[in-house]
């Protein structure tokens, strides 16, 4: 039972993070963005899967993303507590 509700939340966030991310390429793209970029396409998604990764885990789920992000997470928070003037 709990497995299948795992799964289930896993379904719904991504088919959620699917439509977003499309809504958004369409969007950036009508205001001039250029999204046909290889370039483009490798950073937008990773932003995806960052996003994926975050929602992941304000309901429990892992994902490969979360250790590096709180690895970046940690060292801006050091570099805000610490600037070097």
């Amino acid at each position: 039972m709990k497995q299948q509700i795992r799964k289930n939340q896993k379904n719904h966030i991504n088919k959620m993070i699917e439509e977003q991310a499309n809504l958004l390429a369409c969007r950036l793209s009508m205001n001039g963005v250029d999204i046909s970029t290889e370039d483009f396409q490798k950073s937008f998604a990773l932003t995806i899967e960052c996003l994926r990764a975050a929602i992941y885990n304000t309901v429990g789920l892992s994902h490969p993303m979360q250790r590096p992000m709180q690895e970046m997470i940690d060292e801006i928070e050091i570099i805000i507590k610490h600037p070097k003037n």
